[in-house]
């Protein structure tokens, strides 16, 4: 039964993880919550492992606590914690930890991780013939596994890295890792440094980058998280590096998908009012530094009511998708239109002149609805009212521009609409 020390200030975190350990088969034979209190534990208890957090009660950090273990008792320390700053990063690395989880995270994350932290304490300390029984246990984590001696060349890989690279364990074996594992940048499609070579050389904990993707050997792409760290022998010699990774292109879509309802107008597939006034305090901001002029203009359509009264609300979607469409046609490709919400859309006009040009957009998106729609099977003629307001030094805030444009629209409205107005 593999031992655990539990060392974590926040009860109900270490009561979370205890659980979660005890439901995967480890026992926790303390939980304390100061670095003095993980020492002594760690002494009497002699676990097989030490979950370490770096905030803890008391004067003395995680990370102090992580080095007086190591030294006097030999045991692998897992850093669970919720920073991630450079500078704390780099000084728990400092203590070679087995692992670095970054809160939260789930069960099979930390069993993965303690599995591996396991493996290579023991691989420091064993000698060929115990390495060979760690190697059949890495073989049965579910997380892909690969490990290089200090050429580069993998000496291990377990049957769900094959899957993922597409590589045959016995093809893959004795290969450069380059060749295996291959990284590019998901953004810039350029070659990334592979970080178990990283590790090795810097002798620390590497994470890779949100945008990584691992390409396997047909050439298709999958993201990956991952973590390389060195393998280091009893006498504290780097003999090799371990790095385990996950495919999060399942989660990295389904991320993709909440930001697309979270900015996205699902109707007409435009920025909705939540994007544009991100945008549009961009653009304040801007203009505030640098005074490049911006202009800000709200529009809403006249007869959306009549249509949706009289077509029904399939025919004032339909409306306002059409309808959006034509305005995005209006727009060059540093402007924003969105729909805002109901039958009113915002645009905004980056790096104009001055007013004119805000004016000829408004005859453009005029013009755009001259031209009748078809809405079940009908020739509709829709017309709108649009506020245009200018960028000035006279604004508080971006949304009072938003606020100016949105008067301006009202009292066109109340004109007679089909047309716009610049507000004061």
């Amino acid at each position: 039964m593999i031992k655990v020390l539990v060392v974590e200030d926040e009860k109900v975190v270490a009561w979370d993880i205890q659980r979660d350990l005890q439901r995967t088969g480890y026992t926790v034979v303390a939980i304390v919550s100061s670095a003095e209190a993980a020492l002594h534990a760690a002494d009497q208890h002699r676990p097989d492992l030490v979950l370490m957090d770096i905030h803890l009660a008391g004067p003395e950090d995680g990370i102090s606590a992580a080095q007086s273990i190591a030294v006097c008792c030999n045991i692998p320390v897992i850093f669970l914690t919720a920073y991630v700053d450079e500078s704390t990063v780099q000084r728990a690395a400092a203590t070679s930890p087995y692992s670095y989880l970054v809160k939260p995270f789930r069960a099979d994350q930390l069993h993965t991780a303690i599995q591996v932290a396991l493996q290579r304490h023991r691989l420091e300390q064993t000698d060929q013939r115990e390495q060979q029984q760690i190697a059949n246990t890495l073989r049965s984590l579910g997380d892909p596994t690969i490990t290089t001696n200090l050429q580069g060349k993998i000496t291990f890989i377990n049957a769900a890295a094959a899957a993922l690279t597409g590589w045959q364990a016995h093809e893959a074996l004795e290969q450069p890792i380059e060749q295996v594992f291959r990284l590019i940048d998901s953004e810039t499609q350029a070659a990334i440094a592979n970080p178990l070579q990283q590790a090795i050389q810097n002798d620390t904990l590497v994470r890779l980058s949100d945008h990584c993707l691992l390409i396997d050997r047909t050439g298709q792409t999958h993201c990956i998280s991952d973590s390389a760290t060195p393998i280091k022998n009893e006498q504290g010699e780097t003999i090799g590096g371990v790095i385990v990774f996950q495919d999060i292109s399942d989660r990295k879509h389904r991320e993709d998908q909440l930001r697309q309802e979270a900015f996205c107008d699902l109707l007409t597939s435009l920025p909705n009012r939540r994007l544009f006034l991100d945008r549009l305090g961009q653009s304040f901001r801007t203009f505030c530094r640098t005074n490049q002029l911006f202009a800000v203009i709200f529009i809403d359509l006249d007869d959306f009511k009549t249509v949706n009264d009289t077509l029904g609300h399939l025919a004032g979607d339909q409306l306002l998708l059409e309808a959006g469409q034509r305005f995005a046609k209006c727009l060059r490709s540093l402007d924003t239109v969105a729909r805002l919400g109901g039958d009113e859309f915002g645009f905004l006009l980056q790096a104009i002149e001055g007013q004119q040009d805000a004016e000829r957009c408004g005859d453009r998106l005029l013009a755009q609805l001259a031209e009748p729609f078809i809405l079940d099977q009908q020739s509709v003629q829709v017309k709108a009212s649009i506020g245009i307001t200018i960028a000035d030094r006279s604004f508080q805030q971006a949304e009072d521009l938003l606020r100016a444009a949105d008067l301006a629209m009202y009292k066109i409205k109340q004109d007679g609409g089909n047309s716009f107005q610049i507000s004061p």
